[in-house]
């Protein structure tokens, strides 16, 4: 799939999976050279601190779900344990090492809505109201940074998407408040007014 062109989006969640994607990505990579591939880990579920240095490395894009840390946490706690309960769906790290790490929720397997995998970026509570690596919350910005520009970014799409800017196709929502003002229990809250596609809307309450 390198070799033909593709962007490969590995799906990886253990940290033994990580490795053995990394160490595919990082041969495919010596075999045949390619620039700024943006070549993806999905999920990067448990990702030691080790780990970290080979997906910036590498310029392998991390794209944890930050919403299963509300909707299976707990359970995924009880699995790794707590002494690797800090390496679930790392976003802090990622960004610390110089990583861009795109918003994603692997819908329908957790709820897709962006808001409320915003929440769990800046939040890190499992169902059951435990703080899941807390070291790894990021702010409410970086949070949305993660649903626009990195997102567009990780597609190779930052100069056609990503952010309200001139050139670029106008895909945008009209929210009832400010994600970065409220608090954060009330992100995933947020009313979603209208949403715009190329300039063109497909959703409106008839509020905005």
């Amino acid at each position: 799939a390198h070799r033909a062109g593709w962007r490969v989006a590995a799906h990886a969640i253990g940290d033994g999976a990580v490795d053995l994607a990394l160490d595919a990505f990082a041969e495919a990579a010596r075999s045949h050279p390619r620039d700024d591939v943006r070549h993806r880990i999905e999920h990067a579920g448990v990702v030691r601190p080790d780990q970290l240095a080979r997906f910036a490395d590498l310029g392998v894009v991390p794209v944890p779900q930050p919403r299963f840390l509300h909707a299976v946490g707990d359970t995924m706690v009880a699995a790794v344990g707590p002494q690797r309960a800090g390496w679930l769906y790392r976003h802090r790290s990622f960004l610390d090492a110089g990583l861009r790490v795109p918003g994603s929720s692997d819908r329908p397997v957790a709820p897709g809505a962006p808001l409320l995998g915003m929440q769990s970026m800046v939040e890190r509570l499992s169902s059951g109201g435990s703080v899941i690596g807390e070291d790894e919350r990021v702010s409410a910005y970086e949070a949305l940074r993660a649903y626009t520009l990195d997102e567009a970014w990780a597609s190779h799409d930052e100069r056609t998407r990503g952010s309200v800017s001139p050139g670029k196709v106008a895909d945008l929502a009209v929210l009832a408040d400010d994600p970065l003002r409220v608090d954060t229990d009330r992100i995933g809250a947020i009313g979603v007014l209208a949403t715009l596609l190329a300039g063109t809307p497909v959703h409106d309450t008839g509020l905005f």
